[in-house]
């Protein structure tokens, strides 16, 4: 159960990534008002991963394995998406949308990639921990 919310998670975030992606370039040829919708409904997506996270159990590869807990990686991510969810959240009050397309383009997308790379760090940990260490919960 573990390992299916884990690659749920990263289905969502892979999501996620082509969705911004795409908003990036279509915020440069709306108009600003267009882009803050744009940006309302992609906020939403970014937090799907973290609440599909929410549901592993706490004693999944966690200091049993020197490694931090699934809720603590969650909640790492947590702050850093809701400093981004401000910093994006004033570009659109500049009513530019190249900086909103900027704002999408320079924090949204790297985040994404390291979420990314996280769920499939923890996606490689839960396939090769033994049975003890990582599975049980």
């Amino acid at each position: 159960m573990p390992l299916h919310l884990v690659e749920n998670a990263i289905q969502q975030t892979a999501q996620a990534q082509a969705e911004v992606q795409c908003a990036v370039t279509h915020v440069l040829i709306n108009e600003a008002s267009r882009g803050h919708e744009l940006w309302w409904n992609l906020a939403r997506g970014l937090k799907q991963p973290l609440l599909t996270l929410s549901l592993l159990p706490e004693a999944v590869c966690g200091p049993a394995n020197s490694s931090a807990s699934p809720m603590q990686l969650r909640r790492w991510q947590l702050q850093q998406l809701a400093g981004i969810i401000r910093e994006v959240d004033r570009a659109c009050q500049a009513d530019d949308p190249t900086a909103l397309s900027d704002a999408l383009e320079d924090r949204v997308l790297p985040w994404l990639a390291g979420l990314q790379e996280t769920l499939a760090l923890l996606r490689g940990t839960l396939l090769v921990a033994p049975e003890p260490a990582c599975h049980k919960a």
